[in-house]
């Protein structure tokens, strides 16, 4: 690249090599431009992992119920995913899971899988295997905001595993601001409105998933728990939890950003709603057809590890930031049994939010701006005019 050097007083353009390779046997990943350090650490690492793993984790995203598009509102999710493992589309119709698939996704779908696919899925799970879910109860039209309801026939299956999807959406006090379009006069103004259909935690937590992440907001969300039977053959845990500010409001939706704003009849009901949950263990089959199926034991290498978050929004283009992109790719990290990157990847990300002040903290605050500043200079000027006074009195001798 041409950068500017200013040495001996001279200021000239030179060619500089600011790009990194890693090579190890006869594999080699490399960065082409090194254009800031605050990821390097994080870029260096993923190159390493790339070029030492003997083959390519594979991905495999459930398609075929009208889940969004890979090519449309999944592509930088995609995109990212595609960076680490290969991603490849899977058919539950058409045949069962193959044998390569490290982990199984499934983003958003629309319709309902026949008994055959949440038979295959069951079995790909219950035999120790990974699986991850993001499911709405409703698909939003972000431009129209007008929304269909979607499929919730996994809900039984994943409620028998140890995490419960429950009805309703989840509102939050402490929520993401959308750009509302205003008619004012002649012009149609763009106006910052909060939006509690997208809480925004100011911390995700303190699992390793999630620590040191924030800022992310997780719109349409419904409400996730842990309904385990058994604790002793699987762990559950909720990852990522709304404020305590939040309630529930169930079907029919009003998504109108501009409406009037109205929370639980009584405000003891807010409280802290799970919005991302995870289970790891063995799980035992849910449907019929694979209750012969041998158990595994749960150890680390067999143990089946699945993740649900009560929305897919989160995920998708119009939301998918750096912070976004941190936890779907941690997420799949852990369904994978691959720890290594969760910290690395999650340093720089998180949010520093201003400490809250109490109203008698920020008055007195706001008076000493107004009033204090001036008193001193008053006080200042004082001192130098009683200074100078008295030097004037003084006598003067020649």
């Amino acid at each position: 690249v041409q950068v500017r050097v200013n040495q001996e007083d001279k200021l000239e353009v030179k060619r500089a090599y600011m790009g990194i390779a890693v090579k190890f046997a006869d594999r080699h990943q490399s960065i082409p431009v090194v254009q800031d350090t605050a990821g390097l650490e994080y870029d260096l690492t993923t190159l390493v992992r790339k070029v030492v793993r003997e083959r390519s984790t594979k991905v495999g995203l459930i398609s075929g119920h009208e889940e969004p598009s890979v090519d449309g509102e999944l592509s930088r999710a995609h995109n990212a995913l595609s960076e680490l493992y290969e991603v490849v589309e899977l058919n539950l119709g058409a045949e069962p899971i193959p044998a390569g698939i490290d982990a199984v996704l499934a983003i958003g779908p629309k319709t309902e899988l026949s008994m055959q696919e949440k038979e295959r899925l069951d079995a790909y799970i219950s035999s120790g295997h990974a699986a991850g879910f993001f499911l709405s109860p409703i698909a939003p039209n972000l431009s129209t905001l007008e929304h269909a309801d979607t499929a919730g026939d996994l809900r039984p299956m994943l409620a028998s595993y140890g995490l419960k999807v429950g009805d309703g959406l989840v509102l939050d006090v402490d929520c993401a601001t959308i750009q509302v379009a205003q008619q004012q006069g002649y012009m149609r103004v763009n106006q910052p409105m909060r939006y509690p259909f997208m809480p925004l935690p100011k911390s995700l937590g303190d699992h390793d998933l999630v620590r040191g992440l924030g800022g992310v907001p997780f719109p349409f969300m419904a409400p996730v728990s842990l309904s385990q039977d058994d604790p002793t053959r699987a762990q559950g845990e909720i990852l990522v939890s709304s404020s305590p500010k939040a309630w529930t409001q169930p079907a029919p939706f009003n998504l109108d950003p501009t409406q009037h704003w109205s929370g639980p009849t009584d405000m003891a009901d807010l409280r802290a709603y799970g919005l991302v949950g995870a289970i790891k263990g063995a799980l035992k089959p849910f449907y019929a057809a694979n209750a012969n199926a041998a158990l595994p034991t749960a150890t680390a290498a067999a143990e089946a590890r699945v993740f649900v978050a009560g929305g897919d929004a989160f995920v998708r283009d119009p939301f998918f930031g750096k912070a976004n992109e941190a936890l779907l790719l941690n997420l799949t990290d852990w369904l994978l049994r691959d720890d290594a990157l969760l910290a690395v990847r999650s340093r720089g990300l998180a949010a520093a939010p201003l400490r809250e002040l109490s109203d008698g903290v920020r008055s007195a605050l706001k008076l000493a701006n107004v009033v204090g500043l001036p008193l001193c200079f008053i006080g200042f000027g004082l001192l130098r005019w009683r200074r100078r006074e008295a030097r004037r009195r003084q006598p003067f001798f020649i």
